[in-house]
């Protein structure tokens, strides 16, 4: 019957309308749809990390505080770093900057309270980034930003657009973009010599836009714009991010699409502009001889694999019958075995692009989108897409499509609802990066928000010839993912200023120069050398940049959004390891370095198995690694021997000493008269008489510790204030005197572990039912040589937060290291799907015991273990009458396997 049906398919191949065959099911949709699904990975978006390398202070206040906390937070998901973010009142509450932390982000500096001022200066000195990423007055960051102390603040209203004097984004420098947008930073004469330029405005080279400040071992960076930044500049704001990071690898994707637009799709005999004065040729002509022979051979020198997209009709046609007659109706004469063939060419295009080794996806019956308000009786979209199937079968063109670029880049809910059910084999969305959601734009490389059986693979770009802000919109996404999707027409050469209203519709010309393919006359540029030159200068930037077509490419993106990193400092090194993944899996990295520490990057990388190349990038590198494996170890160039941590001490004194002389300039410019500065001199007798006023109470009074604490730390005697500490509560050993323990650290932290953990306890001590001290507490000393006092704490916790993954936790401990009393424990627990995460070790706890009944109980929640082990433990435990019909239940399950195969 199969046979006989593939016949009878055969022999319709010359038919117009498909219509008649709707009622054939061609594929078992169903299982093609179970299939893909299977192929997906799920995956969830990453928490706060609380030992995060990217801290972002927000506003919750402010609209765009948030916007660039989220922007910046999704690029960090992409990148795989450990991000974190707290509310401006949490931080000016806390002023505490986790170890871990390289950079911090503050879009807006005004709310932050005074004393962060401080905080900020020594986490910079000691080797910190702090990113701002607006413009707006606020006199106390001066010193940071890289001001003169006579800087009036004034604002420049004229400058406009960025030039890149320096490649802030790779492959970019001295291009010009946004040139028409006003900045409304600071002017540049409020800048001091010693900061660094990396970019100005684009009409103005005396206006600083990217700024560099150094101070002690570290950087402020400025984006001098009090303008709002975009979906597309992430990766803008992530170069700004990066200049923290120095030495931190991140994987990314590396997979390079692009797509051929209404390609194959029909052909017409019509002579048009610029081409027929380039070589006087009908468009059929043009893509057939010219446009597909061009593009097939820069695909076999760039070892392209295009995704080409289909489409079979142009007439807007959304009311059945859906015939191909479009398709059709253009042949060509072939040789088939010597023999004289005719056949369309579309079809003829299809064939040489599958011979070539391009994949065939889909871009719908015709370029009508696939919206509400124009498919007004959605049935009929079933209707085209049983159509396609057809065709699909009957010409052998393969497997159903997988990809699908909607037309013209819109589709809805519905159109989505109703393209998957119809077109079941499609998995991979490549609608736009940007644009608006509900019209099928705006999409992340995740799965999309309206079907999650469709994972998005978004598009960037456009285009033969790209301005320079299209080509800043690649790098900018590319620095962050590796990915650069990119689509071409056919048709793009034929739009041209003079056909615009006919042929634009609404969209900005493909063609606005009036290019010719090949050649432009009184012009040394044309499509084809532009694009070929432009594919030259990115793989030259990456020369390990990987082209793949969408369903490869869907497919690689989709496992590198779903693996998970851990980043670990230990003895100098830095490692970023896949946490979810197999130690031989092969990766590619990005990473920053400076030009001071390329050498021992460069030493160190050698070392490996890796293969690198890096680009310039800001004012260093940019590198390009490959690993065969799914860790990358790289030194930490923020480590430092005692001796080294020595150097910093002065050299953040140094610091301390130009901010206090900072302000001194600040004042006589203010005042126009001279400044006498006692400041040091008199500071040290207020810190005197304050260290009396604190040892004369029974009370310790946080404000005047925290006071002199900052004081002591910055004259590197905090070892003196812990001591002073510990005197005191001796005498005056108080809960509020114990807990203060807690607040010193966040100035001065404790000093090694093991007073970490003595304070940390007595604080629980005291306050035993404090949730966060007891959790505290086990994220420090969960360990094994600790195993006894975290059972306490983890009992305690059960005990004060009574919900299901305490109980776990506290669960998992027991049956880790204290398995007597984990029997107790569950002695009247019931089997429960809520602890199926546990019920392996559970299962093995009484089978160890010899109590098999309560074994065999909990594996039905286990998948680790076989059949044979429970067949055992239900003959030890006397039941071998139950068994027999586990087994049938078995013999049951294999026979239908078996039935489903034939």
């Amino acid at each position: 019957m199969a046979i006989a049906l593939s016949l009878l398919l055969v022999g319709c191949e010359g038919l117009d309308d498909w219509s008649d065959l709707k009622s054939i099911e061609l594929f078992n949709t169903k299982d093609a749809a179970n299939a893909n699904q299977k192929a997906f990975k799920r995956y969830t978006a990453p928490v706060l990390s609380s030992q995060a390398v990217i801290q972002f202070i927000y506003d919750p206040s402010s609209k765009s505080s948030k916007v660039y906390n989220q922007e910046i937070r999704k690029v960090c998901d992409y990148a795989k770093l450990p991000f974190n973010s707290l509310n401006i009142k949490t931080w000016n509450s806390t002023l505490k900057v986790a170890p871990t932390t390289r950079i911090i982000v503050v879009y807006d500096t005004k709310k932050l309270n005074d004393a962060s001022v401080e905080v900020l200066i020594n986490f910079v000195s000691n080797g910190g980034t702090l990113f701002i990423p607006f413009a707006n007055e606020d006199k106390r960051m001066a010193f940071l930003l890289g001001f003169k102390p006579e800087a009036e603040y004034g604002t420049d209203d004229k400058a406009a657009g960025w030039y890149f004097n320096t490649p802030v984004l790779p492959n970019m420098s001295g291009k010009r973009i946004a040139k028409d947008s006003k900045l409304y930073g600071f002017a540049g004469q409020n800048f001091s010599s010693k900061v660094k330029v990396l970019a100005t405005a684009a009409n103005n080279p005396n206006y600083p836009t990217v700024i560099e400040n150094p101070i002690g071992s570290g950087r402020v960076i400025l984006f001098n714009t009090s303008g709002d930044f975009s979906k597309v500049d992430r990766g803008f704001l992530f170069a700004g991010v990066l200049k923290g990071l120095e030495g931190i690898p991140y994987p990314i994707a590396n997979a390079s699409t692009i797509f051929l637009d209404d390609f194959p799709g029909p052909q017409y005999d019509i002579i048009a502009e610029p081409i027929k004065s380039e070589m006087n040729i009908t468009t059929s002509d043009f893509v057939q001889k010219i446009w597909w022979p061009d593009m097939r051979e820069l695909g076999k020198e760039f070892k392209i694999p295009y995704a080409a997209m289909l489409t079979f009709d142009y007439r807007n046609k959304i009311v059945p019958p859906f015939t191909l007659d479009q398709w059709n109706s253009k042949k060509i004469k072939t040789k088939n075995k010597n023999k004289d063939k005719v056949e369309s060419l579309p079809d003829w295009l299809v064939n040489d692009v599958k011979k070539n080794g391009h994949e065939l996806a889909f871009h719908g019956y015709n370029h009508v989108s696939l919206l509400k308000k124009l498919w007004k009786n959605p049935k009929f979209i079933e209707t085209s897409m049983g159509t396609i199937k057809k065709k699909w079968e009957i010409s052998n063109y393969g497997p159903l499509p997988v990809t699908y670029v909607p037309p013209s880049n819109d589709i809805d809910r519905m159109g989505i609802r109703e393209l998957k059910r119809t077109m079941p084999s499609l998995k991979y969305m490549c609608s736009l990066y940007i644009g608006n959601l509900e019209d099928g734009g705006d999409r992340e490389f995740d799965y999309d928000p309206f079907e999650n059986n469709f994972f998005d693979y978004p598009r960037i770009s456009s285009g033969f010839y790209m301005h320079d802000d299209e080509k800043y919109t690649i790098q900018s996404m590319f620095l962050y993912t590796g990915i650069w999707t990119h689509f071409v027409h056919p048709d793009d050469v034929y739009q041209i200023p003079a056909t615009a209203d006919k042929r634009a519709a609404g969209y900005s010309l493909r063609n606005q120069f009036n290019l010719g393919w090949r050649k432009t006359a009184n012009s040394d540029k044309a499509l084809f050398p532009e694009f070929k030159n432009y594919l030259k200068q990115l793989t030259a930037t990456y020369p390990q940049m990987r082209f793949v077509n969408g369903d490869v490419g869907g497919n690689l993106v989709m496992n590198w959004r779903a693996s998970r990193y851990s980043h670990a400092s230990e003895k100098g090194l830095y490692t970023v390891k896949e946490i979810n993944g197999s130690e031989s899996g092969k990766k590619y990295w990005f990473m920053y370095c400076s030009p001071k520490n390329a050498d021992r990057v460069d030493t160190q990388l050698k070392s490996q198995s890796v293969l690198y190349s890096k680009t310039p990038f800001m004012d260093g590198y940019l590198y390009s690694v490959y690993s065969n494996k799914s860790k990358l170890t790289v030194i930490d160039l923020l480590y430092k021997s005692p001796k080294e941590k020595a150097k910093q001490a002065a050299i953040t004194n140094l610091v301390r000493a130009d901010f206090a002389k900072f302000n001194v300039d600040v004042k006589n410019f203010l005042s126009g008269g001279e400044w006498v500065d006692n400041y040091e001199k008199n500071f040290k007798i207020e810190m005197e008489a304050l260290k009396n006023k604190m040892l004369s109470s029974s009370e310790i009074d946080p404000k005047d510790w925290n006071k002199y604490a900052d004081y002591m730390a910055s004259e590197n005697k905090g070892d003196e204030v812990w001591k002073m500490y510990e005197d005191f509560v001796v005498k005056n050993p108080s809960k509020n005197n114990i807990l203060y323990s807690g607040e010193l650290d966040k100035i001065i932290e404790y000093k090694d572990e093991i007073a970490h953990e003595k304070w940390l306890s007595e604080q629980i001590k005291v306050s035993p039912e404090d949730k966060k001290l007891l959790k505290a507490y086990i994220e420090s000393f969960d360990n094994e040589q600790n195993k006894e006092k975290i059972k306490s704490v983890l009992k305690a916790l059960a005990k004060v937060e009574p919900n299901l993954e305490n109980y776990k936790k506290y669960l998992k401990h027991l049956l880790e290291y204290f398995p007597e009393e984990a029997i107790v424990e569950l002695e009247n627990k019931q089997p429960t799907k809520d602890l199926s995460d546990l019920a392996t070790a559970i299962v093995w706890l009484y089978a160890d015991n010899a109590d098999y009944k309560k074994a065999i109980d909990w594996s039905e929640f286990s998948s680790e273990i076989d059949f044979v082990t429970k067949m055992t433990w239900y003959i030890s435990a006397g039941l071998s009458d139950e068994l027999e019909p586990v087994y049938k239940n078995i013999l049951l399950n294999i026979q239908r396997m078996r039935l489903q195969l034939y």
